[in-house]
């Protein structure tokens, strides 16, 4: 098998819609994020910002980078990218603001790539169900 791209592009959507999930469940995926300060609060409402908006949506451009994230994929490796310039200042925090991860690795996903790549290999192997775990 010379080509890995079909799991690797599944494994990049997977990582996309985790991701997403992640965010519009205000981190509850790595044990939720710190909630807003009250001078924080007190801004966004000076700014029209609804007091239910999640944490990190301020105007949406965050959260639409994240859902977007641009996936290369070659035939050996991934990456997925969010291209927005306060993404590393929300996943690592500043001394002003606490760190509220966006980017990680699910629990299993290793293990899950692993099976999803064996598959490809030798698709006799593993039942089509596998499949249906990425999608």
């Amino acid at each position: 098998m010379s080509s890995y791209r079909e799991p690797l592009r599944e494994g990049v959507s997977f990582l996309r819609t985790t991701f997403g999930t992640n965010f519009d469940s205000s981190g509850s995926m790595v044990g939720g994020w710190d909630p807003l300060r009250p001078a924080t609060s007190t801004w966004r409402a000076e700014n029209g910002i609804p007091p239910f908006a999640p944490i990190l949506v301020n105007n949406g451009s965050l959260r639409a980078a994240v859902l977007g994230a641009q996936g290369d994929v070659g035939s050996h490796s991934a990456e997925l990218t969010i291209k927005h310039e306060l993404v590393r200042f929300h996943q690592y925090g500043t001394r002003n603001m606490p760190a509220r991860k966006i980017v990680f690795e699910p629990a299993g996903f290793a293990q899950l790539m692993a099976r999803r790549i064996r598959a490809h290999i030798m698709p006799n192997t593993f039942t089509s169900d596998l499949r249906a775990l990425f999608t």
